[in-house]
């Protein structure tokens, strides 16, 4: 929760595994969230992470995350890309769009980072991910992405208006069948739909 009341939601992702693997996000997420508190917007944050990253983490290290910053009632937003998937956005009718903003580079790669809009309509969810919930040996990451707009039409109406379910959902079935060697990440914003006042 940001000082103004926006809720800021972020998804990384280290190349590697291990003890120095989990050192380097411990870095970045310390680093993420000084950045949010003291200048939120999407674009601000992913460069000022640029610079932690040159100065602490080594050139083979690659790292990339996706950044949003929401206001809860009304859920517009702005987000930023990192190198990262596009976050996908759900209906409350089970419709799934991944958002088109710009990739952009993994962290510490020179270039002029980028935010743009992207709402989250009440009533809808944003789902942010890691790779390894799209992209495996056998699924390229293009193939990845629209099995999961498949399987989000596949969703009970049931599991579409509940975050928690949604998320277990998703990773059930983008992972059956695959044998994972990734970790996975998932994280649900929701918007509730909008009340009618008396």
């Amino acid at each position: 929760m940001l000082q103004d009341g926006r809720v800021a939601a972020v998804v990384g992702d280290v190349m590697g595994k291990g003890v120095k693997a989990a050192a380097g996000m411990g870095r970045i997420r310390n680093a993420m969230r000084a950045l949010a508190l003291t200048n939120p917007p999407p674009a601000a944050v992913l460069t000022g992470l640029d610079r932690v990253f040159e100065a602490t983490e080594e050139e083979e290290q690659v790292t990339t995350l996706a950044y949003m910053v929401v206001e809860p009632v009304t859920g517009e937003g702005t987000l930023a890309l990192a190198g990262h998937p596009p976050p996908v956005l759900v209906s409350p009718q089970g419709t799934a769009i991944l958002s088109d903003g710009e990739p952009g580079t993994p962290l510490g790669w020179p270039t002029s980072r980028r935010q743009f809009r992207f709402v989250v309509p009440p009533g809808h969810t944003a789902v942010l991910y890691s790779d390894g919930l799209v992209e495996n040996r056998k699924r390229g990451l293009d193939a990845g992405l629209a099995e999961l707009c498949s399987v989000v039409t596949e969703a009970p109406p049931e599991v579409v208006s509940s975050p928690h379910m949604l998320l277990d959902f998703l990773v059930d079935r983008m992972l059956s069948g695959y044998e994972q060697d990734d970790d996975v990440t998932a994280l649900a914003i929701h918007v509730p739909p909008a009340t009618k006042s008396d």
